[in-house]
């Protein structure tokens, strides 16, 4: 099968491979989210409603900056294989 037809068919999930797989990453990744507990519970409850509104937002604009950039590295990787075709 095609890459291309295993991405149209959801067989490749790039989320899989976006977290590195070290030991160094799983700690930062383990004390960001005991910070974000600690933060998370210090919240009144018109705080957190505050905060998801806003982490819901922020959420969205990441996303559309992610898809970007992955259009923008797979038009520069078929600009790679047109000049080393050409």
């Amino acid at each position: 099968m095609s890459v291309i037809r295993e991405i149209y068919a959801g067989e490749i999930h790039f989320e899989d491979y976006c977290k590195p797989k070290n030991e160094e990453y799983r700690d930062a990744d383990e004390i960001a989210m005991e910070a974000f507990e600690t933060f998370f519970a210090s919240l009144c409850p018109e705080q957190r409603h505050l905060y998801d509104l806003h982490e819901s937002a922020r959420i969205t604009v990441e996303g559309m900056e992610q898809e970007e950039r992955f259009r923008q590295g797979f038009v520069l990787g078929a600009k790679l294989m047109m000049e080393l075709l050409s």
